[in-house]
């Protein structure tokens, strides 16, 4: 062996030191590091028959790892010529790894030798699996077929498009240089899409030969030429330094082909190079068949941006006025004039709006809420809905502007009820305590919202007695069913997680059921019995919370704080505690500021450090502490901070948007204090609520120290989810109780330091 072969011969001498794992690891950095040498000398140390059947056996495993041509050409001998089953069945393993067409030819041909049945039944599963993982080994026999299966011939073309890797482009390189006009012209299209840049000097050419053939009048392979400049306009926009190098052949092109569908894909990459933003200018004004393309191109760049603007007064269109929302000089073009804009005007720009262009426009659409004309609410409402914008609340609920929806009630409701449907109860409320012109048809709108919204079996909480009763008696005043319905319909689904809200929900049956007495409708009627079975249920949940609130209350109200009882009462009453957080937060804010009582609030730090979450409520005091002279408090301080949750976040992340959307809303109101995230990259989440398939994508995670809420389609499948939190699953139809009342749980569990 040659002499910087060396190292592996050591390492073989030495292979009694260290076990299978670890000689793999050794084998696997000496060839990541030996050069084209050592490679060789593993190659050949695969059929040298006088090295161990141990050292040996790991080598064939690296080599499956670890890569090489010439390591599949010794495999292959090994599966030849060896007799030794353990020495086949690794072998057969490893090539199979190269996943390729040359592990499926080395695997069949052992397939022809081999008569073991448990190996041949190893070399047809892993044939199998080659050609279902690798889709030019699978598509490839369809894409022969050509224009002889055309049908199937277009299928394929799509899909390898789609999946087809780079490096097995390649394979594709010799069609162009054929005979066969479909396969030369699919095997372009595939390579256009997923080629790389090395393929440019052999697309270039077979593009420029076929321009010319259709310059010449060679019309027979219009279609498949049309199709071509399509892929040719992609692979330019994939890299674009490549657009300045044919920029002159392509306007040259332009200029001697008529098609219009071809002309259409050659502005695409002459848009793709900066200078020719003035040419495709040129043919925006004087081509009108080609104005649409045009515009689209134009809109990508602030230059193409300035001459849209230039002769917006001549093509004052709605795709005109898409195209300048899309660039930043289009949108400031905009706002400076809105004030001066038609209404009509602001209509179509408020319609047009899409997300590179809404953060701009979001006051302007704001006023367009309480405007006066109808048509411009109407679309300022669509347009909020269509965002989702929340940052909208403010307007919309304001009491003294909702008096601006009168003629768009049923819009306005809708619109509520979808991005603020606990706010719902609040709205009922105030409709039905105005002292003016009540309109009924306004609140039968938002009972229906409210009882759709009921279905999720959503979690109140308000304290407003009186406010509440005034509506229960409106309700029943009215005595119409097609109100009283929804309203005991809600009154069987929502829920509390508040000793008083539920005080307050049982007051208001009572007064609803004695004011309508015998006059209630059968209709409601039907509905009654649902409703005091979960106002039953509802009792017997939280009746075992009165007295721990009250014990906290107690704990709270003594002029001295006793950290001991607070941790006793967090310990044995988890979710009193979660419902209680923000009394709680006060009183040991105002524990912690207390200077005079060092003992006090080190007790109080040792409680917080129970929950690094907790503990983020009181940063800025324990900050403040951690520059303490007094060492213990400095110290303890500074320790908590160490462990402290940066954010109180909660990420929410599921394939039903309605479902998505309903949680939120309940976090919102339940749990404010709390910003909601969608993905891993904007923190580390105190908890999660996901569907079971977006767990399984996020890898991270798995065994992360936040608690996890799955919404599991099957629960049987959610053993890989672990976690310092519980892994529950919640199957359809969703209840919004039962999700959050474990989740605040979850969210301030009791923990020993």
């Amino acid at each position: 062996m040659a002499e910087s072969g060396k190292p592996l011969e050591a390492l073989f001498a030495r292979s009694q030191d260290f076990n299978d794992l670890d000689f793999r690891l050794l084998l696997e950095q000496l060839l990541k590091r030996g050069g084209k040498e050592i490679e060789d000398g593993v190659a050949l140390s695969l059929v040298n028959g006088s090295l161990s059947l141990r050292i040996r056996m790991n080598l064939i495993r690296v080599t499956g790892y670890v890569q090489r041509s010439l390591f599949l050409v010794n495999l292959k001998r090994v599966l030849e010529n060896e007799n030794n089953p353990s020495l086949v069945k690794e072998s057969i393993l490893a090539v199979s790894k190269y996943n390729d067409r040359r592990a499926l030819n080395i695997l069949s041909s052992a397939l022809s030798r081999i008569k073991d049945p448990s190996l041949e039944g190893i070399i047809r599963t892993e044939m199998a699996r080659i050609k279902d993982n690798n889709p030019l080994l699978a598509l490839m026999p369809r894409f022969l077929e050509g224009k002889a299966k055309m049908k199937n011939f277009r299928t394929t073309v799509e899909i390898l498009k789609k999946v087809l890797s780079p490096a097995d482009c390649r394979t594709f390189l010799p069609f162009l240089k054929g005979q066969e006009p479909t396969l030369a012209y699919g095997a372009f299209e595939v390579l256009c899409y997923r080629g790389d840049e090395g393929h440019f000097p052999s697309l270039r050419a077979f593009y420029q030969e076929k321009a010319g053939l259709f310059i010449e009048g060679h019309r027979e392979e219009t279609e498949l030429f049309y199709v071509a400049s399509g892929a040719w306009e992609n692979y330019v926009e994939r890299f674009h330094k490549i657009a300045s190098e044919i920029l002159s052949e392509t306007i040259d092109l332009f200029q001697r082909i008529e098609e219009t569908r071809i002309r259409e894909h050659l502005l695409g990459i002459i848009a793709a190079e900066e200078k020719g933003v003035l040419f495709l200018g040129q043919v925006y004004k004087e081509r009108e068949e080609l104005r649409a393309v045009c515009r689209e191109k134009l809109s990508s760049s602030e230059e193409g941006a300035e001459i849209l603007l230039a002769s917006y007064g001549e093509d004052p269109k709605p795709e005109t006025t898409a195209a300048l929302l899309k660039s930043e000089k289009g949108r400031n073009h905009f706002l400076a004039l809105w004030n001066e804009l038609p209404l009509e005007e602001k209509e179509r720009l408020l319609a047009l709006l899409r997300e590179e262009s809404y953060e701009d426009f979001r006051e302007r659409v704001y006023e367009a809420l309480v405007a006066p004309n109808v048509n411009l609410q109407k679309q300022a409402l669509q347009t909020v809905l269509s965002f989702r914008d929340l940052g909208a609340e403010a307007t919309l609920l304001d009491p003294a502007k909702r008096g601006c929806f009168g003629t768009l009630e049923r819009e306005y409701i809708n619109l509520v009820s979808e991005l603020f449907p606990s706010r719902l109860i609040n709205l009922a409320v105030e409709e039905a305590g105005q002292s003016g012109e009540f309109s009924a048809s306004r609140f039968r709108l938002i009972w229906e919202k409210i009882a759709l919204f009921g279905q999720w079996e959503p979690l109140l909480r308000w304290e407003n007695r009186d406010s509440f009763l005034t509506l229960t008696e409106k309700v029943a005043k009215l005595g119409a069913p097609d109100i009283g319905v929804p309203f005991i319909q809600a009154y069987s689904r929502l829920k509390t997680i508040s000793p008083a809200t539920f005080a307050i929900l049982q007051k208001g049956w009572t007064t609803f059921l004695s004011l309508r007495k015998e006059e209630i409708s059968d209709e409601e009627r039907a509905e009654v019995p649902k409703a005091e079975e979960n106002l039953e249920a509802l009792g017997r949940l939280l009746n075992p919370l009165e007295e721990p609130v009250k014990s906290a209350l107690y704990i709270l109200q003594k002029e001295t704080l006793d950290p001991a009882a607070l941790r006793s009462f967090w310990e044995t009453n988890p979710l009193a505690f979660a419902l209680l957080r923000e009394r709680i937060c006060e009183r040991v804010k105002n524990a912690l500021l207390s200077t005079d009582a060092p003992e006090q609030t080190l007790a109080v730090l040792g409680v917080l450090g129970l929950s690094p979450l907790f503990s983020s409520y009181f940063a800025k005091e324990i900050e403040e502490l951690s520059r303490s002279e007094k060492y213990l408090v400095k110290s303890e301080a500074e320790r908590l901070l160490s462990r402290m949750s940066k954010e109180r976040l909660i990420l929410v992340e599921t394939e039903d948007p309605k479902l998505k959307w309903t949680v939120e809303a309940q976090i919102r109101e339940l749990l404010p204090d709390f910003k909601i995230i969608s993905n891993l990259n904007q923190g580390e989440p105190a908890q999660v609520l996901a569907d079971h398939e977006n767990l399984r994508r996020e890898s991270a995670l798995q065994g992360g120290p936040w608690g996890v809420t799955a919404f599991l389609k099957d629960p049987t499948e959610h053993g890989e989810l672990q976690g310092e939190g519980s892994v529950r699953a919640f199957l359809p139809p969703y209840s919004m109780a039962k999700i959050f009342y474990p989740l605040f749980k979850d969210l301030f569990p009791w923990r020993r330091s």
